[in-house]
């Protein structure tokens, strides 16, 4: 005969949940006796519990020992216990360790939290936890034997497929930790092939500023060879300085560089040769204060300064030829003084910026129309290109403003 799990599930005859009516056997006599419960594995099975569990719940209740054998799957309880007894004691069992604390659903999974700090019900029905009462003496016995629990088909289903996608997550792990290493690799490779090539590129332009220092160097000798032969003058330390008559006007015009600018450029047009117009003098009069330290030459570019220079340089070509000048000084004393090519674009600003030389003039020098004139003036042309290249960043510079004001004016003028 089937009874339905639960008590108050009693008179439900559509209930679900069965489970076998309990068969009692009364065995021995005397100090012996002793009860059977002969259906125990059937009772268990349908409870989902061992029937270890059950056997020991009736010991627990009823106040006497008990036993289960596994072997001969037989549950045995010390005393003479009726059916109706040992049914009644089950229900117990089956309200504390069986059914959901919420809806009562017996369909439960019993399991043993830690080492032994709780013991829960989780229901396949509601997924309700319930929690067992620990101060039961069954809780003992329990945590000594935790439940084995089989996993269903389903449950290994998505065991398995949770251990592919790990396995596929490992792979893909290992995946994008080789490509980063191959992409750091390659990376340091690159930064290292662009470091060497940076320094064989700065060694080259090195190497050809030298070459072009040398070559200039070797123009001036040559310059000196020329004039002591031609005249007969010289000395055995190379000859006369050929720029010591403009620089001694300089010093001349140094000392008035104070005063009134226009008797200021009223003198350098007087110690100065006529094609020069007085800007040569004046300039190097200009950086003469600085000598020896020339390479200083952009700092010497005073406003104070600056005042005679602007009384000189009304036009483009004064300007022109200021220009040329400083050129010419910086040819003159690179040799000595190899910063002064460093300092190229530095100078023309501080001359742009003290509205020595107007931008359109500063453009035509950097031209190869510039280029030309220079070389008309006797400064060498391995000098000349190497200025110019020098000067470079800050003639770009000004390109890109020229550009960028000109597309101003168009879309003011659209």
């Amino acid at each position: 005969m089937a009874l339905n799990i639960g008590a108050e599930n009693a008179g439900d005859q559509f209930y679900r949940y069965k489970m076998p009516k309990l068969i009692a056997k009364i065995e021995g006599r005397g100090n012996g006796i002793k009860t059977n419960v002969v259906n125990m594995v059937d009772i268990a099975k349908a409870l989902a519990r061992p029937p270890s569990y059950t056997t020991k719940f009736f010991g627990c209740e009823l106040g006497a020992q008990s036993n289960w054998n596994e072997q001969e799957e037989r549950a045995i309880v010390n005393g003479a216990f009726t059916s109706e007894k040992m049914q009644e004691t089950l229900e117990g069992f089956i309200k504390k360790f069986v059914t959901c604390f919420s809806c009562g659903n017996p369909e439960t999974v019993m399991e043993v939290i830690g080492k032994g700090d709780d013991i829960t019900l989780t229901c396949k029905a509601c997924g309700h936890v319930s929690h067992v009462d620990m101060r039961h003496k069954l809780t003992t016995f329990i945590i000594k034997n935790p439940p084995v629990n089989k996993k269903s088909k389903k449950d290994k289903q998505l065991r398995a497929a949770e251990q592919e996608r790990e396995k596929v997550g490992a792979e893909l792990d290992a995946q994008e930790k080789k490509e980063k290493k191959e992409k750091k690799e390659k990376k340091e490779k690159k930064e290292k092939k662009e470091k060497k090539e940076k320094k064989e590129k700065k060694e080259k332009k090195e190497k050809a500023e030298d070459e072009a220092t040398a070559s200039m160097s070797a123009l001036h000798v040559d310059d000196d060879d020329d004039d002591d032969s031609a005249d007969g003058s010289g000395d055995a330390n190379g000859g006369e300085d050929p720029f010591e008559e403009v620089s001694q006007a300089a010093m001349v015009l140094e000392m008035m560089l104070g005063g009134d600018a226009t008797e200021v450029a009223a003198k350098a047009k007087e110690l100065d040769d006529e094609e020069w117009g007085g800007s040569r003098v004046l300039f190097w009069a200009m950086a003469a204060p600085d000598y020896p330290e020339v390479s200083q030459v952009a700092p010497s570019v005073t406003k104070e300064k600056s005042k005679a220079a602007l009384a000189l340089l009304s036009d483009g070509k004064s300007q022109m030829n200021f220009l040329m000048a400083w050129e010419q000084f910086v040819v003159a004393k690179a040799v000595e003084h190899p910063d002064l090519l460093k300092e190229a674009p530095k100078v023309l600003k501080a001359l742009y910026d003290h509205d020595l030389a107007d931008e359109d003039v500063i453009l035509l020098w950097a031209d190869k129309k510039g280029a030309a004139l220079s070389a008309k003036r006797g400064i060498p042309a391995e000098g000349s290109a190497l200025i110019r290249k020098r000067s470079g960043p800050f003639v770009e510079w000004l390109k890109e403003a020229e550009d960028s004001d000109d597309d101003e004016d168009d879309d003011e003028e659209e």
